[in-house]
């Protein structure tokens, strides 16, 4: 089905199915479900009383669009925004902004209702009635692409510079409402093209979605006769005409669009004859079917004839209403569509605008394509044809085209609600394409509802942190340990790396992964960016090699900061920034910034919760700290976590929420204490447990960690730093008992060495309590080559008892 023409039509048609108010829907994920049932007070905006949120509509100065703006009914402030622009030209986007997107909706009520399942329960929305005139917006109508977008990027820059709170992982949204009219997706592409080149943007665009819309018309086209074949919608005779119209189209439209130069020529340079191929083509592939009856929305059923009145639907009566005039600060009729818009710019249809769209990817923007497989007008089998065929910096059509589509689960089974191919790339692109299974009804309120949380998710992803929790059958939380990685040093050791995170996590399959220190080498950074002062983009390209793994499989991680992840001081970026980017550039990532007047970057906690549903108090909580890069506090040596982070530890595990829970501290280079219980104990195997096979490099400071943690039920503190130590000393003391000690080296970069050159990773698995209040934890090494290990262990089996030449004074680098 054409999705948003069953939003458009669901404003627009009285509905005999009411859903109750205070109905709430099972969803697939603690998230959604939390979102479907929640309830709230009334009040808010004319155009959403029931709502609690904040409002705001108005005429845009430099153009008189008019807007709405609804922001999200949870946590606005921090929730990203959507900006939408109506399906078809010359419809208004209060249509949808009322009837399906936004927090209230009309169901044969004179009066708007309270709409739980629309974006702006978790994002904020904007919603601008171009290009005019149309809605309540005025004319004149623009007479060509480049003023269309002329005025839509002034208009957006100046929507946040009014409001500048909103200006937050942007989203352009380009919807397609009905038949002619799916050039909106086209505009969105261009828009958001426009804005990333812009040098004094400030807009933060985060993502585009193109919903059942035209990008690249040949394709489409060429769908179309693909499907009325293959689901034998016309005769054969029917079928060859449309064979031989759909050769004549693709030359016309790729005559019209260059012949595949890039980009291509503007429309307002097209020959005159292009001017008629949007409506040749259109009799030519719409108007057998529309002969035969058949939905160009829905295949599957008799088109049905427009059969209701709009003057006479609730929403249009509430907008002309004088008093919701008055309080919308408007005057005049409003118009849910006009005609004289589409008639203007029908023709620009056919513009092939797939090299504005590459260009997002290629601009860090991401890319959602979202089609309905019973659509004929813009059907699934031709878009997916296009996406396949991206290829901006990276080929990401033809890399998209090696993933498996995946169900995406709807709230209450058996149907899934569609299927997503989705790809992060190695620059930090995503693109995703998703096809809508319609198997849930045709105009149905579950399709809208779920289909809305399907592109929701889209957008929230990024800011909705995963919620770490142990698992709700086994009651177990496993945690995979990369430590000293050091991606950078060149692309065979790289790729090496990239296979060994690949066997680790497929062997393992954790539920989540921490990244302890040391993922790059700093060393390896150009000497021209660090002479320059600015590595962002060389630090960039090794987050997203060390990080691609973990995110195309969709799994949550953390990241502490290690000595070589810190460039030279006055190099870009710092560890602030590192854990800045990092936090706000993946949808699994969960690293925070430290808490403000905190030094170091990565310096934050991981709740881990008792169950998916659990509130309140953790059971769990992961600690991360940053050990800096050398000389702590001035002292020759090695670094350490400072003693504000130390100071900041003990108020965060004295707080109410964490007070009394159990932790496991994650920092890079070790503490004092592992060298001195090394060197008490390292002959003793019931106290220690592996090997050390070089110096220990330990803070050159003893800074109060380790005493903290152990007054602060701290159960582990794992490090990496040392390639060739994997070593865990326990610790007993007052019926306390506390582990210290190494992850084993992983990867194929820096220093190699008789453990190093056997690169694995920690396993770490927590196991609640039978009263599941609390939890205790094992871990073990998972090598990439076991029977290696084996023989490094008969080299060094003699140096498991402890010898003078074992004991170590102080830590390696002090002198």
């Amino acid at each position: 089905m054409l999705l948003s023409s069953i939003l458009t039509v669901l404003a627009l048609r009285t509905s005999s199915e009411v859903p109750s108010k205070s109905e709430g829907i099972p969803s697939a994920s603690p998230r959604v479900r939390a979102l479907c049932n929640r309830k709230k007070e009334s009040g808010g905006g004319i155009l959403c009383p029931p709502s609690t949120a904040r409002q705001r509509v108005g005429y845009i100065k430099s153009k008189r669009y008019f807007y709405a703006v609804m922001e999200a009914e949870w946590r606005p402030d921090t929730s990203p925004t959507f900006v939408l622009f109506p399906g078809g030209l010359g419809d208004s986007v209060l249509t949808m902004a009322l009837g399906g997107l936004g927090p209230c909706a009309f169901w044969g009520d004179e009066e708007p209702w309270r709409y739980r399942y629309g974006f702006t329960e978790q994002t904020n929305g904007i919603f601008i009635d171009a290009p005019g005139p149309t809605g309540f917006s005025t004319g004149p109508i623009e007479q060509t692409v480049e003023e269309i977008i002329d005025h839509m990027t002034v208009s957006v820059l100046e929507l946040f510079k009014r409001y500048p709170r909103l200006n937050n992982k942007v989203h352009l949204f380009g919807f397609s409402a009905s038949v002619c009219r799916f050039f909106p997706a086209t505009l969105v592409a261009m828009l958001g093209d426009r804005i990333v080149k812009l040098h004094n943007s400030s807009v933060d665009l985060a993502g585009v979605l193109l919903m059942s819309g035209v990008v690249g018309p040949s394709e489409i086209y060429r769908g179309c006769y693909e499907m009325a074949r293959e689901r034998r919608l016309l005769t054969a005779e029917q079928l060859v005409n449309m064979s031989k119209a759909l050769e004549n189209c693709e030359h016309q439209i790729a005559m019209c669009n260059g012949n595949g130069v890039a980009p291509p020529p503007s429309p307002r340079d097209w020959p005159a004859e292009c001017d008629d191929v949007e409506q040749n083509c259109m009799d030519a592939f719409f108007n057998p079917l529309e002969e035969k009856g058949i939905d160009l929305y829905d295949v599957r059923h008799e088109a049905e004839p427009e059969d209701y009145d709009i003057d006479d639907h609730p929403l249009h009566r509430y907008l002309n209403r004088p008093d919701v005039q008055r309080k919308l600060g408007v005057s005049g009729h409003w118009q849910h569509y006009n005609d004289e818009v589409l008639d203007a710019l029908l023709k620009y249809n056919i513009y092939d605008a797939t090299y504005h769209v590459e260009q997002l990817p290629d601009n860090g923007v991401k890319v959602l394509v979202l089609h309905g497989d019973q659509d004929y007008i813009t059907n699934s089998a031709g878009a997916l044809a296009w996406v396949l065929k991206l290829n901006g910096s990276i080929e990401y059509g033809s890399m998209l085209a090696k993933v498996a589509a995946e169900n995406i689960p709807r709230c209450a089974p058996p149907h899934a609600l569609g299927t997503r191919r989705s790809l992060e790339y190695t620059n930090g692109a995503k693109l995703a394409f998703t096809e809508g299974v319609p198997d849930l009804g045709v105009m149905g309120l579950h399709a809208v509802h779920l289909s809305l949380f399907a592109i929701t998710a889209f957008v929230v992803g990024a800011e909705q942190r995963p919620r770490m929790h142990f698992n709700d059958s086994t009651g177990e939380l496993k945690i995979l340990v990369f430590s000293d990685l050091h991606y950078g040093e060149g692309e065979d050791k790289d790729r090496r790396s990239d296979a060994f995170q690949r066997k680790m996590l497929e062997a393992e399959k954790p539920d989540m992964v921490v990244f302890n220190g040391d993922a790059y080498s700093d060393y390896s950074a150009p000497e021209t960016c660090k002479g320059s002062g600015d590595c962002t983009e060389w630090f960039e390209a090794q987050w997203g090699r060390f990080t691609s793994a973990v995110r195309q499989l969709q799994i949550p991680y953390a990241f502490t900061l290690g000595n070589h992840d810190h460039l030279p001081a006055g190099v870009k970026p710092d560890g602030k920034s590192v854990i800045t980017y990092d936090s706000t550039h993946s949808g699994w990532s969960l690293s925070r910034e430290a808490s403000p007047g905190v030094s170091g970057g990565s310096v934050y906690y991981v709740p881990v919760y008792e169950n998916s549903t659990a509130k309140g108090r953790p059971t769990g909580v992961l600690w991360m700290l940053d050990s800096g890069k050398e000389n702590c506090m001035g002292l020759k040596g090695w670094g350490c976590a400072t003693e504000d982070q130390i100071e900041w530890f003990k108020s965060q595990a004295d707080s109410d929420e964490l007070k009394g829970v159990q932790g496991i501290v994650f920092v890079h280079i070790p503490l004092q204490e592992i060298l001195l219980y090394w060197n008490a104990y390292g002959g003793d195997p019931s106290l220690v447990t592996g090997l050390k096979t070089e110096d220990v490099c330990c803070s050159s400071v003893n800074t109060g960690l380790f005493a903290a943690a152990f007054d602060h039920n701290v159960s582990g503190i794992f490090h990496g730093h040392d390639h060739n130590n994997d070593f865990l000393a326990r610790v007993e003391s007052n019926s306390r008992t506390i582990h210290v000690g190494y992850g084993r080296k992983s990867g194929y970069g820096g220093y190699g060495g008789v453990l190093a050159d056997v690169p694995g990773a920690t396993v770490i698995v927590m196991k609640l309590s039978e009263n599941r209040q609390s939890y205790s934890w094992s871990s073990y090494m998972r090598l990439e080559r076991t029977s290696a290990m084996r023989n490094v262990a008969k080299q060094i089996e003699a140096r498991r008892v402890l010898s003078r030449s074992d004991v170590q004074g102080i830590c390696a680098g002090m002198t």
